[in-house]
């Protein structure tokens, strides 16, 4: 009997899913009108938009060809997939397991009951932070934000809000929601069997979705009560190293670019002052999910970071983030504020304009890279300093997928800094490299082929292994269907696709799914390989499956009509 999948689940799913988002992995929206973005449809040959997605109703359809869905069908007639496997996708879209009927595994509609309701508990505090920052007990974060030259309307745009003392929010709160719900969503924590506020005496700052639900809170002490800035702590419903702050907001502009910055009040006081597409961090660095969060938002994205040693510590973990997922579709710049400024203080002392003014001379990531390089190359060019040197470099070049980018800007560290040679490779294949004196060293020939699906899906995986970033520009509606291996390397892409490209995230993949060994063993001979071979026979691979595919439907026609002429 075929497994079931519950009808709850399928909801949920709906509900969770950001559908721009998710569409936006395969297609690029072009404009924006309301609630609606539009793009060149991708079932049909258009050269003028027609294709809109509506955000709130949470569905698309195509005024030129008619079709229209929602994430579950775009998935079905984009990925060529059956309905089964469109749900599986949109699952792991939403880092979520479906939970088939018949597997020992039943869905739980209290289950979802409990987020929805976390979600309005989430709201409702909200509100109440909200309303206590316009009464009485609120005197002192109102003049706390005058002092910050804050207006009523950014106020209200962003929901700031103040936390009274003692335990307001629990008496207020703990009438409605079980105080265990509290403690779930992060609103109260628990010392010796007691319940306290987790946010007490402090300015709030409400954290909204990308689908503009507030998840969580940011908290800042106007006195000198430590921590400085409080976060709500990690729950079912936040995950700070997913989400950005300012983005619901920053998503309503019809802009495709993203300005990310340091704090909480660099994104309110540049909204307040005209740059309405700026995000922040929510008290990590930049990462591979941040990443790939922006780049399914914004075609150009500029980072704002402080002029201090932090803030270029901070660049150069953006910058490796951003290495490790760079394509030829999205742009990122790098600009730094003067010495003691930062967006908020700079805007208030020098105007937008000032700031604007840095925009404009920001650096690409390879002027930037060269400006990391030039810091640590010193003035004296000894052998060892340029040894060092070109392992510095080789380190950062490393981190890029292979392709004209990567050979180009490795010409041009060559060329500035005089390296005479530099080798580039993964950090996961180079121990593989180094094979003992008088071993033989595996090389591919052409008559090296893999036939067997199960060992075409190790050898990808490992190809993955030594170099997520190879599944960033793969398309899976380009591919016929797959199964078993060859069905897990595609959802290890759509993985990578959806959450960041980075080894650590292939490994806990291929762990989770019980192939970590096969695909490690494999990776260790693959990885013998030249850079440019792995190119190739990952190339080749690929093609293969697309011409066996081509030739099968090609037979299947002639059979059948040789059929039909008989008949």
């Amino acid at each position: 009997m075929a497994k079931r999948i519950p009808k709850p689940f399928i909801d949920e799913l709906a509900a969770r899913t950001d559908l721009l988002a998710l569409l936006s992995t395969r297609i690029n929206f072009t404009r924006k009108s309301g609630s609606n973005h539009w793009a060149c449809c991708p079932f049909h040959q258009e050269k003028t938009p027609s294709f809109s997605v509506n955000t709130q109703k949470g569905f698309y359809h195509c005024f030129g060809c008619g079709v229209s869905g929602d994430a579950i069908r775009f998935l079905m007639d984009y990925d060529n997939l059956p309905f089964p496997e469109a749900v599986e996708q949109l699952a792991a879209f939403n880092g979520l397991d479906v939970p088939y009927e018949d597997d020992g595994r039943h869905y739980d509609a209290q289950e979802k009951d409990h987020y929805d309701l976390g979600l309005e508990c989430l709201a409702d505090a909200a509100a109440f932070f909200h309303e206590a920052f316009y009464s009485d007990v609120g005197k002192a974060a109102r003049d706390y934000l005058r002092q910050r030259h804050l207006k009523k309307q950014t106020v209200d745009t962003f929901m700031l809000g103040y936390a009274p003392a003692n335990n307001a929010l629990l008496t207020h709160l703990g009438s409605k929601y079980p105080q265990q719900l509290l403690q779930d969503v992060g609103l109260i924590g628990k010392k010796d069997d007691h319940y306290y506020d987790w946010f007490r005496e402090r300015v709030i700052f409400p954290i909204h979705n990308s689908k503009g639900k507030i998840i969580a809170f940011g908290a800042r002490a106007m006195g000198d009560a430590q921590p400085k800035y409080l976060n709500s702590p990690e729950t079912t419903w936040f995950n700070k190293r997913f989400e950005l702050y300012g983005l619901y907001q920053a998503m309503q502009t019809r802009e495709r670019t993203l300005l990310v910055t340091e704090g909480y009040m660099d994104v309110i006081k540049l909204w307040q002052h005209g740059v309405t597409n700026a995000v922040a961090a929510l008290g990590t660095a930049i990462g591979d999910s941040h990443i790939s969060q922006l780049k399914k938002r914004a075609d150009k994205t500029y980072f704002s970071f402080d002029g201090d040693t932090a803030g270029q510590k901070a660049a150069r973990k953006a910058l490796e983030a951003v290495f490790a997922q760079h394509d030829k579709q999205h742009e990122w710049r790098f600009m730094f504020m003067p010495a003691g400024e930062d967006p908020d203080s700079l805007v208030e002392r020098s105007g937008v304009q000032a700031f604007r003014q840095l925009m404009d001379a920001s650096l690409p990531a390879s002027t930037y890279l060269m400006q990391v390089l030039d810091d640590g190359a010193g003035v004296q060019r000894s052998a060892e300093a340029q040894a060092e040197l070109a392992s510095e470099a080789q380190r950062w070049l490393s981190l890029l997928p292979a392709g004209d980018y990567r050979e180009i800007l490795r010409d041009q560290v060559k060329k500035r800094f005089d390296l005479p040679v530099l080798t580039l490779g993964s950090a996961v294949n180079n121990p593989a490299h180094s094979t003992q004196r008088g071993a033989s060293a595996y090389r591919p020939t052409r008559e090296t082929v893999i036939t067997k699906p199960k060992d075409k899906g190790i050898r990808l995986m490992a190809h993955l292994l030594l170099q997520p970033q190879n599944a960033l520009p793969l398309r899976r509606w380009e591919y016929p269907p797959q199964d078993g291996e060859l069905q897990l390397f595609w959802l290890l892409c759509y993985a990578l696709q959806s959450d960041g490209a980075s080894e650590a995230r292939v490994a806990t993949f291929l762990r989770t799914h019980g192939v970590y060994d096969s695909v490690a063993s494999a990776a260790q001979l693959l990885g013998r390989l030249s850079g440019e071979q792995q190119r190739d026979e990952f190339a080749a691979m690929l093609a293969s499956i697309r011409d066996n595919h081509a030739r099968q439907q090609t037979r299947l026609e002639k059979f059948t009509a040789a059929h039909i002429k008989q008949g």
